[in-house]
């Protein structure tokens, strides 16, 4: 008995150390494709990276990674977003909420309340809701003093604000963001500064529109995106078609449309990485119906 006892101890540890072995390696993997789903989501190549967070989420669900799980629906969130399914983009955005709450962690529940709020922002009927969603990640990060996801917070309610055309409204944010706008990426430091731009341009302050946007002009490194680079362009020249300065204004708009043309180029690629995108959508839908047919055969054989 004792020597049955000494055995059953053995294979008990054996086990657990297997199981740590395969935890770890596990992670491993997780952090590979974790990495790789963010470098395909920042190239536009959304039908991989829809395909490796629906790889992460499998392998963070076979140990119970709720940090893991969390971030995976997260960005399985935005997939579908981009894909303008909002149905399942809510659904992945509750169950990354769901997962926040399961492991505690604060910073990851206000980063839900945002993808929420980003989620409900796109449609006027639901601005109010998406607003409530940007309170609530704001008091989080506030509590946390979270200052890099604070900033990105007070963007994404600026850029609801001023897409409802609730201007006014959006000042406050404006100058909360411009005072943590050292967190923000040069991609984000160019948005806000045309956020600032649309402020002024429908406040009529004209010149307080043209130091913003030459900021924007006079730092190539704001200049990366061809998106905000277009957007300051057509501000421009709004801004000095209002000041009837109409030769200059007529040369920014001419700047906004070879740069408005780049633009169409990038969204015709990201109209035919949606379309895979798509496809691997469907695919992945057969396979969860597949896998709950199977499980549910096995249930009645059992």
């Amino acid at each position: 008995m004792k020597r049955f006892n000494y055995f059953l101890i053995l294979l008990m540890l054996s086990s657990l150390g297997t199981a740590q072995t395969d935890s770890l390696k596990i992670k491993e993997r997780l952090k590979i494709l974790m990495d790789s789903s963010a470098t395909y989501y920042g190239a536009n190549n959304y039908s991989k990276s829809l395909e490796f967070n629906v790889k992460i989420i499998e392998e963070a669900k076979k140990i119970n990674d709720t940090s893991y799980l969390q971030r995976g629906f997260r960005y399985l969130g935005y997939d579908y977003l981009v894909l303008q399914d909002t149905i399942q983009a809510r659904e992945s955005f509750e169950r990354s909420q769901e997962y926040a709450s399961l492991s505690q962690d604060s910073s990851g529940l206000g980063m839900s309340y945002m993808d929420l709020a980003n989620l409900y922002g796109h449609s006027e009927k639901s601005i109010d809701k998406a607003l409530e969603y940007h309170d609530k990640s704001i008091v989080i990060f506030e509590k946390l003093k979270d200052s890099f996801n604070l900033s990105n917070a007070y963007l994404n309610t600026i850029l609801t604000l001023q897409e409802s055309r609730r201007y006014d409204k959006s000042l406050k944010y404006l100058i909360k963001t411009e005072q943590l706008k050292d967190q923000l990426s040069n991609g984000l430091k160019a948005n806000l500064q045309n956020q600032w731009a649309i402020y002024y341009l429908h406040e009529n302050n004209y010149k307080k529109v043209d130091y913003h946007l030459s900021k924007i002009f006079r730092d190539t490194l704001l200049q990366s995106s061809s998106f905000e680079l277009s957007d300051s362009y057509l501000t421009h020249s709004l801004s000095l078609y209002g000041q009837q300065r109409y030769k200059e204004a007529y040369e920014a708009g001419t700047k906004y449309q070879t740069l408005y043309e780049q633009t169409i180029e990038e969204y015709q690629n990201e109209e035919s990485q949606k379309i895979a995108a798509n496809f691997q959508v469907a695919q992945y839908k057969k396979d969860i119906e597949k896998n709950e047919l199977e499980n549910r055969l096995q249930a009645e054989i059992v």
